[in-house]
């Protein structure tokens, strides 16, 4: 049985009644949620509106509910990563951020080049250059060949910092 949200509904998942909102799909077999996802831009959207107001805290608990509902559904989409790294950073915890990069995030985004960028800038907010450095340089592997955000300023930055001159170069 497939639902697409195109108002409120309600079904009954494991014998208890689920309120469903407009602008998801489900997917439901037996009474058992098996994929679930957004239907269109509006979470997305909703998730940069919480970002863009700093609105952290409410952004990061919608990218963990979407997460913690399907986190397969986000294997491939390191985007909703770099928004959890956006959170940490705005909320000022950045170790905790580099803590859920390090052990949570799956293998699929971590070399994710914008994934990297942003944690390689979490870093060197808390002056672990040498990781920053580390992660820039690493990002800089993966660099889109289309790309127009690059971190090369970054990395001279970092460089010049230690007073590196040749490699700020």
């Amino acid at each position: 049985l497939a639902l697409t949200a195109g108002a409120e509904c309600i079904f009954i998942c494991e014998g208890v009644a689920r309120f469903f909102i407009v602008g998801f799909t489900t997917v439901l077999v037996g009474g058992a949620v098996i994929w679930w996802g957004c239907r269109d831009k509006s979470e997305k959207e909703f998730v940069s509106k919480l970002i863009n107001d700093q609105n952290f805290a409410s952004a990061l608990l919608e990218i963990d509910r979407a997460l913690y509902l399907n986190p397969n559904l986000f294997l491939n989409h390191p985007t909703i990563y770099v928004n959890k790294l956006k959170c940490y950073t705005g909320l000022k915890e950045y170790e905790k951020g580099i803590m859920q990069y390090e052990t949570i995030f799956p293998d699929s985004v971590k070399n994710d080049y914008k994934v990297l960028c942003t944690i390689a800038h979490m870093y060197g907010l808390i002056n672990n250059d040498d990781a920053a450095i580390s992660k820039y340089e690493q990002a800089i592997k993966y660099l889109p060949k289309s790309n127009i955000i690059s971190p090369y300023g970054e990395l001279a930055i970092l460089y010049a910092s230690q007073g590196d001159w040749n490699n700020a170069e």
